[in-house]
């Protein structure tokens, strides 16, 4: 059957698109939050915002019975009251009646996050919205995602009367290249010269008789030779050969040629890809992004859905199981549904036909293909954090469960005069970002804080591991608990940053000093938590007067390590104990050593030399299997890690040397500070003298403020240094100190 438009009530039966393009909807739907005072849970008559969650592109379907198990507070009966926005823009949507109940529809469009694989829509009751903005309105990607580009269309002519041109892909990441140039750092297997990857294609219903399709590739190549082309590919489709192209430098590319369509069968399809090693290069390697093969196929319906991009005039569908409805998408915000429809058919093979201009993109599909929402889940409008008008000087964002076991780390701020709050990350992800898990909704929120607040806040404690691979390819949801920022650096590529979270002005440095616990269970922080007392109660039995004594360690493998070793215990002066480590290269007696110096009572270590993610030095001179064995719970050190990588919290399945010093239960580091990419020694200098002398200025201070106000003084415009700026991050409570009062 074909579902009538609602019949609870004459404005019902209407259809229930809400156009973008309307300033006065604009100025109400600029926000999302639900005025609620903090002590106030869900508002009488249950929740006035609903976040439908998505994961697939295309028509979605929630029915009136899920919302209200959801405990949505309005009935679909009275859709003028409803509004549905996504990042904050009004979305068009429908109210039909489906065997005697009513559903909404709306469009849902695919992710276009770096940092979640899922979309977020707001339903919301009319007037229940915020009067101002909570931060400025995230401009929507209105561009149409097609089936064709611009070159395709000059690859291909107009498909057949009766076909469209589809576009079969297959995109594989299974590897993550941080140094692989663009925005694309996911790739699958490796394709060297002489080697070569199999691939499967599903082709369904390809229009017969037609001519040409077209073969497209996106390819990473990583290297780089004196040979002029240096990259060569080649594809067969089902044993024959669709493209043959060479291309020089290292690059990313979009290699692209026609073929005949007879190359291609209904069904699984067998493509090769494959590197010759004929160019002349000593070593060609190549990453293959993604696959795909642009044909024409038959104006049908698959699983009762078609989207398609119309060649133009009148198209006829077939293949439906009942009526299907028909959607005309421009924008994510231009969705309107196509009523003048000529039904074809019956039973099993039901069909439409309609006029369509060329180029535009269609969704048909029977009423029961609607995709689902993965959940409904209400708007967390409590706590209000616009109301905090007070402010705190402290603040701890992270999920609940990990916040929990944080409290008395928290407790102990605020007997020392800390005015601390504990934030849940959700609210500030719908409060300040539309829902959206994304590092950008807290640093909204600071930035409201700084510039709202009575008390603006000096410290941003942030608790909850991240990874590169937020959107899950390869990694648990757990890796994912907190989202970092994503940089791009010199020598290192993409990598992980805090300082985005702490940017409050339009300059690039940061303005808070920011401090992560990298935990993905709470037992982590309650292990880290009480190891932080300890310490605490330690630098209160010390007399204030007493000077921390210093530590330097330095990788033997270049004498300049030593120097900048020697050179950051001499900024100290006479007025506090240092020793020097150097150990000469190869010294089997250092690791352990190394053990045992980190562990005898000195407050301050700092490491010179090369490093890894999970060791420093290529001595392995000490290493996260020497973290676990530490039992140094008395003597805890803060350590500098004036290395690489050894602060890369960010992989999924290795363990980075600054998390094994954090999170040793028992021993390991009161605070570890480490960077999370590739840079130079004497781009870390610029770090390293500043923080030394910030706190000679004030050695009471907190080792956060020490590292923001050495991060404010590198100079930014050199490259080298901006990257310094950017990935020395600590991990560890940003209040500690490392005098007594």
């Amino acid at each position: 059957m074909t579902p009538a438009y609602s019949s609870f009530s004459s404005a019902a039966l209407r259809r229930r698109s809400l156009a973008a393009g309307q300033a006065v909807l604009l100025l109400i739907l600029a926000v999302l939050l639900v005025r609620c005072s903090l002590d106030r849970s869900t508002p009488p008559g249950g929740a006035q915002a609903l976040k439908i969650i998505t994961s697939a592109e295309g028509i979605t379907q929630v029915a009136q019975e899920e919302l209200m198990a959801a405990g949505f507070a309005l009935k679909l009966d009275e859709p003028d009251q409803l509004r549905l926005l996504n990042r904050g823009s009004p979305q068009p949507f429908w109210i039909d009646d489906l065997d005697g109940s009513p559903v909404l529809r709306f469009f849902a469009r695919a992710s276009q996050s770096a940092y979640t694989a899922e979309n977020v829509y707001i339903l919301a009751v009319s007037g229940s919205l915020a009067d101002g903005p909570i931060g400025d309105l995230i401009e929507p990607d209105t561009s149409t995602q097609t089936h064709i580009d611009e070159e395709n269309q000059v690859l291909l002519s107009a498909p057949p009367q009766g076909a469209y041109y589809h576009t079969a892909r297959n995109e594989q990441n299974q590897q993550y290249l941080p140094q692989a140039g663009g925005n694309q750092h996911w790739y699958a297997q490796v394709i060297p010269a002489g080697g070569s990857q199999d691939l499967a294609l599903e082709i369904s219903q390809p229009y017969p008789g037609a001519v040409k399709a077209a073969l497209r590739l996106g390819v990473w190549g990583a290297t780089e030779a004196s040979a002029d082309p240096d990259h060569h590919l080649r594809v067969q489709i089902n044993g024959q050969l669709a493209l043959d192209q060479s291309w020089d430098g290292q690059s990313y590319q979009v290699i692209q040629a026609v073929f005949d369509v007879d190359l291609l069968r209904e069904g699984s399809n067998h493509l090769t890809v494959f590197a010759p090693g004929d160019s002349g290069s000593a070593v060609e390697v190549n990453y293959l992004d993604y696959l795909e093969v642009i044909y024409p196929r038959r104006l049908a319906a698959e699983q009762d859905r078609l989207d398609f991009i119309s060649p133009g005039g009148k198209v006829q569908l077939l293949g439906y199981t009942a009526a299907p409805l028909v959607y005309e998408i421009a924008s994510r915000e231009d969705v309107r549904r196509i009523d003048d429809l000529d039904l074809q058919g019956s039973g099993s093979n039901q069909g439409i036909s309609f006029e369509t201009q060329a180029g535009a993109r269609y969704l048909a599909l029977a009423p029961g293909a609607a995709y689902r929402p993965e959940r409904l889940v209400p708007l967390a409008s409590t706590p209000d954090l616009r109301m905090l008008d007070g402010g705190a000087d402290y603040l701890a964002v992270g999920p609940p469960d990990l916040l929990a076991p944080l409290q008395p780390l928290l407790d102990l701020r605020a007997s020392q005069g800390w005015n601390r709050l504990s934030v849940p990350l959700q609210a500030v992800y719908d409060q300040f970002n539309y829902g959206l898990p994304e590092p950008e909704a807290i640093q909204r929120f600071v930035q409201h804080a700084s510039q709202q607040w009575q008390s603006a806040p000096r410290t941003l404690l942030l608790v909850g591991d991240a990874t590169y691979d937020p959107l899950g390819y390869l990694a648990p949801p757990v890796a994912n608990r907190l989202p970092a920022f994503f940089v791009d650096t010199v020598y290192g590529g993409q990598t992980a940053s805090d300082v985005g979270f702490v940017q409050v002005n339009d300059d690039p440095w940061p303005d808070l000093a920011v401090g992560r616990i990298p935990a993905r269970r709470p037992q982590q922080v309650a292990d880290y938590v009480e190891k932080v007392l300890g310490y605490e109660a330690q630098l209160e039995a010390d007399s204030a007067s007493t000077a921390p004594a210093i530590l330097a360690i330095a990788d033997g493998q270049d004498a300049s390590f030593a120097q900048h070793a020697q050179s950051f215990l001499d900024a100290f002066g006479p007025g506090y104990p240092t020793d020097l480590y150097a150990p000469p290269p190869g010294d089997a007696g250092a690791p352990a050593r190394v053990s045992q110096l980190l562990s005898d009572g000195r407050r301050l270590a700092a490491y010179f030399g090369h490093g890894s993610v999970n060791m420093w030095g290529k001595d392995r001179l000490f290493t996260v299997d020497d973290a676990a064995q530490m039992l140094n719970a008395d003597h805890l050190p803060v350590v500098l890690n004036l290395t690489c990588l050894t602060g890369l919290f960010t992989h999924p399945e290795v363990e980075s040397l600054a998390e094994a010093l954090l999170f040793q239960p028992g021993g390991g580091a009161a605070a570890v500070l480490a960077p999370s990419s590739l840079t130079l020694a004497a781009d870390q200098d610029f770090l390293a003298r500043p923080f030394v002398q910030a706190f000679l200025a004030d050695p009471r201070a907190a080792l956060g403020e020490l590292h923001l106000a050495a991060r404010r003084q590198v100079d930014t415009d050199l490259p080298g240094q901006r990257d310094v700026m950017l990935t020395f991050m600590l991990f560890g409570d940003p209040a500690l100190r490392l005098q007594g009062r």
